[in-house]
């Protein structure tokens, strides 16, 4: 299943030419806009699983990408999907049991870091659901002086993708 993108081309043009924050503000920053954007659409896997606790019974999604398995985060399930897509797509690396194994791993640890804080103690009951999506990010093509770089953002909330997915792109881009 893909993932519609919400964003379109020329919004995604907009959000990647905007100038960098990550400077000082006493350096100029200068915007310089993408010689290149593409839609692309990564693979992930959605784990449902069902939590128990002191509140009661609780379904959460979680999301794990398909090429390294190190980003996890928290998804909402309103989705809209399309049938097929002709931008470039990036094939699985981890099967899905790896996958569902990595991520209750690492889920478990949020938990327990989580109960620390707030003193409730969770724990995952069952997996309920895991499926196999391509989510759609907008990646921008950069060239400054005789170097080449990227910026990507999430095709459907316009976020911004920091250096935790960089390193996903980075594989993505080498293996299409």
């Amino acid at each position: 299943m893909y993932v519609k993108a919400q964003i379109s081309k020329e919004e995604a043009r907009q959000i990647l030419s905007q100038k960098s924050s990550f400077l000082p503000i006493r350096i100029k920053r200068k915007s310089f806009p993408p010689k290149k954007v593409e839609l692309m659409h990564l693979p992930f896997y959605l784990i449902v699983v069902q939590l128990t606790g002191e509140l009661g019974k609780k379904e959460v999604t979680i999301s794990l990408d398909g090429l390294l398995g190190c980003s996890i985060f928290f998804v909402n399930g309103d989705m809209n999907y399309q049938a097929n897509t002709e931008n470039p797509v990036c094939p699985f690396f981890l099967s899905q049991s790896e996958a569902q194994k990595k991520a209750l791993k690492d889920y478990k640890w949020l938990l327990l870091e989580h109960g620390l804080k707030t003193k409730t103690i969770s724990t995952i009951e069952k997996v309920t659901d895991v499926r196999a999506i391509f989510y759609p990010f907008w990646v921008g093509y950069f060239q400054k002086k005789m170097a080449y770089d990227f910026k990507a953002i999430d095709g459907v909330t316009g976020e911004l993708q920091g250096v935790k997915m960089r390193k996903i792109f980075l594989k993505a881009l080498r293996e299409m």
